[in-house]
């Protein structure tokens, strides 16, 4: 499109896009969420068969999903109680040598108490959790 300059002598094309509106409306940018996955082997043990030995805890604004194993390695049994966010909750008993392991995407808390009041229970927590941050 030609085009006439306030300097005197200077004329020709505008650079650039054509005036008006672009061909094509703006795209909206489109972020995947990003998942978040984290994992560990600890071991537990406690004596206790009234208090709560508490092994994984969330906030319960976060999306996750939890993947778990839990063996008994010792002669003491102990129970492990899973806490959702929505829904009862469900206590899984581990004799000596036993093992459990579960999915689930809405536990808030995971805690084991013991057979015994005096003798030590023992054993492994492996698990992977994986969540979405808040932006």
């Amino acid at each position: 499109m030609p085009y006439k300059s306030n300097r005197p002598g200077i004329t020709g094309y505008r650079p650039g896009p054509p005036p008006g509106p672009p061909p094509y409306p703006p795209h909206p940018i489109h972020r995947d969420p990003v998942v978040v996955t984290f994992e560990n082997t600890i071991a537990v043990s406690d004596t206790s068969n009234t208090n709560n030995n508490v092994v994984y805890s969330v906030d319960s604004s976060f999306v996750s999903t939890l993947a778990a194993s839990f063996v008994n390695i010792g002669s003491i049994g102990f129970n492990v109680n899973l806490i959702f966010n929505s829904g009862p909750s469900r206590t899984f008993t581990l004799v000596a040598g036993d093992s459990i392991t579960f999915l689930y995407d809405d536990i808030r808390e995971i805690a084991l108490t013991g057979f015994s009041p005096t003798e030590p229970y023992f054993g492994t927590f492996k698990y992977q959790v994986s969540y979405i941050p808040k932006v």
